[in-house]
């Protein structure tokens, strides 16, 4: 049975037979620093957004007779109104949002 003094430099012994990677436990991931190493294509990112409105344009098409009732678009307009007034207030408190 493996103790803390088997433990590698990469690995912590967190109790049982558990070991959490040393750098999970060093604290959060910096912000600049791609996630897992790797950074994103201009095509990866256009892929994604692809990917993204083509859901949002099928489910459009599968309930667009929905979508012209006004019961509906009067529950979407209202539900969207706290976030378009977070951003706007955002966009007038620091001038632009920063991405």
């Amino acid at each position: 049975m493996p103790n803390d003094t088997d433990a590698s430099d990469h690995t912590r012994n967190c109790g049982g037979n558990y070991r959490i990677p040393a750098d999970f436990l060093d604290g959060p991931p910096d912000p600049d620093e791609p996630p897992l190493g790797l950074s994103q294509t201009d095509f990866q990112k256009s892929f994604e957004i692809a990917i993204q409105l083509g859901a949002i344009v099928s489910v459009i098409v599968l309930y667009w007779r929905r979508f012209l009732e006004l019961a509906v678009v009067s529950r979407v307009l209202v539900a969207f109104l706290p976030t378009g007034l977070i951003g706007l207030s955002a966009v007038v408190w620091w001038g632009t949002l920063k991405p």
